[in-house]
C-alpha cells in the first residue's frame, strides 16, 4: 500500500506515471476513485449488462507523453 502511495503522490506531484503498465495501475484506480466510477464524458458507470466495464485511460490533449492529472480521464470504449 505504501508503494502505491509512493506511486500515486509523485504522479500526482510531477506527472511521471508509467501509464500502460502494471506500474501505472495506481493512476487508473485513482481516475476510477475521483470519477466515481463513471465515464468522464457520458456519466456511464463500470457496469454493463451486468459485467465489468473495462474503462480507457485518455489523454485530454492527445499527447500520450503528458500524464498529468489534469490531462487524463477515464472513458467508456463506447
Amino acid at each position: 500500500m505504501a508503494r502505491r502511495n509512493t506511486g500515486t503522490q509523485r504522479w500526482l506531484d510531477s506527472g511521471d506515471a508509467y501509464v500502460g503498465t502494471t506500474r501505472g495501475h495506481y493512476i487508473r484506480l485513482y481516475l476510477a476513485a475521483a470519477q466515481s466510477g463513471c465515464c468522464a464524458i457520458c456519466g456511464g458507470s463500470n457496469v454493463w449488462l451486468d459485467l465489468p466495464l473495462a474503462f480507457v485511460i485518455d489523454h485530454i490533449d492527445g499527447n500520450p507523453e503528458n500524464n498529468r492529472r489534469e490531462n487524463l480521464r477515464l472513458i467508456c470504449p463506447n
